[in-house]
């Protein structure tokens, strides 16, 4: 309380706003050339103020308002005062927020609350409404102030916040897919050497079994130790798309985890990556079961043409030949036509091993990639015209299952005939490192270019490599060789052990 009597105080909710009596019920009496001044003084402060501002008296009446509260109202002074102001709430606030002011009168107490004003043509402003009441020096409460902050905009924008915030939750919630949020960690020099769960969804946590509460806040390779020897480099992927900002999309199986994922990954923040996950295990094991049972089909195939049918050709081809000599030394003159009829067996012989050493290369070699690959070559070469080389590269053992060397084999069969076919190359080269953690299959060609074969049998043929590349855990990489031609590359991952070879490769049944 002031001591001077020509003042009331007021106690608002955050400072404490002294107030001249001019504004509402001047006292009886002359004023003098301070109060007058002071009365001025306020005015143009209540004039100014940035929120709506109202006096009222001990029965609830508006005594005065200033231009924001009017203009927040949308209504004239005349409206505003006595019960004017009342009116201007929307009817569903009004008689909360009369309540409301009675009990700070009552209490003498600030209080705080949100309505809305009801304009005359209809349109709706939310304002944050704060009262305080207003004593005199003997504590009795002569009125009140009130203040009206416009929160049209937040409100507006807060309610389509909270309909988003609701609706992302409720598609986290639910989407079908998996959803994880990472930050990537780099080391000194800038490198991906790591990254950390920021969040994820109910269906990543069904499909790899990684629970919130044991994940979040945690880096990959506490959570999944070896991630960072994993063949299919997860850090080094995702850490460019954070860097870079490039979107990908991939199929690769997660050792970690023990199952394959076809994951989109995108950067939604700097130095964040966030990833959509979908496990198809169970398609891998289908393609995988479908790719077993093609090349068991076409090995079978290829022994009965071995041992089946090129017998019997044999047989016949031994037949027509010594008919042939019987009939020369008898001088008959049908000895022309059957040592053309030998002839012809003796080339349906050739063919017959040749369409079974296509269908089962491996077997013709007992399981040797490298035996088979150069005879690819050899074969080739002895048809005359282009030169097809094998080139030997690493000397470690090679541990792949036979049906993963048969998806090497048939990169490599297939990159050639395309080189031979629609490239015109005149040289050819099949290279094969071998490493103790890697092997790499290289094609090259001097030919045309990877743009010279038509785009049908390209694309067959391009789909069916990368393919068996993705089968085998690996990456088919199509490229120009800076001196011309074309080269094919396949890496992928070389087992430790026998044992494991199809387990690196194949999807876990």
């Amino acid at each position: 309380m002031l001591a001077t009597p020509e003042n009331w105080v007021i106690h608002r909710l955050d400072a404490t706003l002294y107030w001249v009596p001019e504004l509402t019920s001047p006292p009886s009496g002359p004023a003098g050339p301070a109060s007058r001044d002071l009365d001025a003084a306020a005015r143009r402060l209540a004039g100014a103020a940035p929120v709506g501002l109202l006096l009222r008296d001990q029965d609830r009446r508006a005594t005065y308002a200033n231009g924001a509260w009017l203009a927040i109202a949308g209504i004239a002074l005349d409206a505003a005062l006595g019960d004017g102001w009342q009116r201007a709430l929307d009817p569903p606030d009004r008689e909360r927020v009369l309540a409301a002011f009675a009990e700070s009168d009552r209490n003498l107490r600030p209080v705080a609350c949100d309505a809305g004003f009801r304009r005359p043509d209809g349109a709706l402003r939310r304002v944050r409404l704060r009262s305080a009441p207003l004593c005199d020096d003997g504590g009795a409460v002569i009125g009140a102030v009130a203040t009206a902050e416009d929160i049209t905009d937040a409100a507006v924008a807060d309610a389509r916040l909270a309909v988003g915030e609701h609706q992302y939750r409720l598609m986290f919630t639910h989407m079908q897919n998996g959803f994880a949020l990472h930050r990537v960690i780099l080391d000194a020099d800038g490198k991906p050497v790591d990254y950390e769960f920021l969040a994820l969804n109910p269906a990543y946590t069904e499909m790899t079994g990684l629970r919130p509460e044991a994940t979040i806040g945690r880096r990959v390779t506490e959570v999944l130790p070896g991630t960072e020897r994993d063949p299919a480099n997860w850090i080094q992927v995702f850490g460019e798309v954070a860097l870079t900002g490039r979107t990908i999309r991939i199929e690769a199986l997660s050792e970690a985890i023990g199952k394959w994922f076809e994951v989109v990954a995108y950067r939604p923040e700097p130095m964040q990556f966030a990833v959509l996950i979908h496990e198809i295990t169970g398609r891998k094991e289908l393609e995988w079961a479908l790719l077993e049972a093609s090349a068991r089909e076409q090995q079978q195939l290829g022994r009965e043409l071995h041992d089946g049918l090129g017998q019997e050709i044999t047989g016949i081809a031994l037949l027509a030949e010594g008919i042939a000599r019987a009939a020369a030394r008898a001088h008959s003159p049908n000895a022309t036509e059957l040592k053309r009829l030998a002839e012809i067996a003796s080339h349906a012989i050739g063919t017959c091993r040749g369409l079974a050493h296509g269908l089962s290369p491996l077997d013709e070699t007992d399981g040797d990639l490298r035996a088979a690959l150069h005879g690819l070559a050899k074969r080739q070469t002895d048809l005359g015209g282009p030169v097809v080389h094998f080139e030997n590269a690493g000397r470690a053992p090679l541990q792949l299952a036979k049906s993963s060397a048969d998806h090497l084999y048939r990169i490599a069969q297939e990159a050639v005939s395309n080189a031979l076919r629609y490239a015109d190359a005149r040289h050819v080269v099949i290279r094969l490192t071998v490493r103790p953690a890697r092997i790499r299959l290289e094609i090259e060609d001097d030919g045309k270019g990877c743009g010279a074969s038509p785009r049908s049998a390209a694309g067959i043929g391009m789909k069916t490599m990368d393919y068996r590349a993705r089968v085998l855990g690996g990456e088919l990489v199509v490229g120009e060789r800076a001196a011309g031609g074309t080269r094919v590359a396949c890496n992928c991952p070389q087992p430790e052990a026998p044992g494991r070879a199809a387990g690196r490769t194949a999807p876990a049944r």
